[in-house]
Parts: structure tokens; sequence; C-alpha cells
């Protein structure tokens, strides 16, 4: 048997990377800059996870091979993140300079029901809300619509970008169906309570 593919572990604060969203990053650490120089020359996926009390958040990851934007003369460089295969960790490779594991790719259940396309609309409007707040021009807020329409997309930047807490966002992230993941984003977004009108009691949830 071959040796088990590996991947580098980028262990930051209430980030991760996510499919199809790409996220700018300044290195500036020597060790993190032997990172990303080893990933480009051998082709190798690095992952953004949190660390919580020093053990890494979660086994599941998103990685994909990084994108060289700039490089400074001083070794600091410009790169951008994309999650593009699913990961789940295996054994601890090494842990200097940076951590390595090995890992396994895992599949995804993509399919959809109508069970959830009422929640799915709402995370579509709430990303619009989001955009049209945060996107600087007309242009790029219809690029970004329509960036939208891809239902991988919608999940992803609804969890990096409506979803505040990193460990609802690390649920979300670990959950092997698309279905889930939007039903865990609604849930996560939606009201506590409904009002059911002036003679009756909210309906609430947890």
């Amino acid at each position: 048997m071959g040796r088990a593919p590996v991947v580098f572990l980028f262990p930051l604060p209430a980030s991760l990377t996510l499919p199809k969203v790409a996220l700018p990053f300044h290195i500036f650490e020597p060790r993190y800059q032997q990172m990303v120089n080893d990933a480009l020359k051998h082709e190798t996926p690095i992952a953004v996870l949190p660390l919580i009390n020093g053990e890494l958040a979660s086994r599941i990851c998103y990685a994909g091979v990084p994108q060289l934007l700039n490089r400074h003369e001083d070794g600091r460089m410009e790169i951008a993140l994309t999650g593009e295969t699913r990961c789940r960790l295996g054994e601890l490779v090494k842990e200097q300079p940076y951590l390595v594991y090995e890992f396994r790719v895992e599949d995804e259940n993509e399919a959809f029901s109508e069970r959830t396309k009422f929640a799915r609309e709402c995370i579509y409007d709430g990303l619009i809300s989001w955009g049209e707040e945060k996107v600087p021009s007309e242009g790029q807020l219809e690029t970004f619509k329509e960036v939208l329409t891809d239902p991988q997309s919608l999940l992803s930047y609804a969890t990096m970008f409506l979803v505040e807490d990193i460990n609802e966002r690390l649920k979300i992230m670990e959950a092997r169906s698309w279905e889930t993941k939007a039903a865990m984003i609604f849930k996560t977004l939606g009201p506590k309570e409904m009002s059911l009108g002036p003679f009756l009691p909210p309906m609430k949830w947890k």
C-alpha cells in the first residue's frame, strides 16, 4: 500500500476553510512561510482550523492548495485558500515546524429535498441583505447573487459570514449532508419564537 496523502494544518482562532469561499491570508511567520512554500512546491493542500484548549477543534476540515497572490522580498506573502477537498484527519505525521496530518477524503450527500426549500430561500435572502450592506459595488453584488445560485456556495458563504459562533460553524462544517447543513444554518439564523397572533402565546423553540 502507498502512503496516505497528507494535509498541512494552519491553526487560526475563529477561522476555517470552506468550499467555494476564497479566504485571503497574509503569511508573515517563518514557519508558515515554509508551510506555504512547501504546499506550492508539492501541491499539498492546506486547511485552516481553530485550536481549542491547544487541541484541534475538529477532525473534519476542508483543504486546498494555496493560490499565491503576492510575494514580498522579505519572504512575507499574500495567499488565497479555498476548501476543495473534505478531509477526515488521520495520524499526526509531524508537529514542527508546522502540523502535518494524514487524511482520507470524505464524501458528502449533496441531495436537497422540498423539506429545506424554505430554509434555503431564507438563507439566500439573508446573504443578499448581508451583501447589500458589505459588497462595495452594484456589479460585485450582482456577481455575488450569481455565485449564490450554486448550492454549496450558498451554504459556505452563509456559514462563513452569517454564523458568528465558531462552534456553530464547526458543527455545520462537520455535517455530511447539504440538507442537514441548510437546516442547521436556518436554525442558527432564525427567530427563537414566532408570534401566533394577539390571542395565543408565541411559539418558542431552542
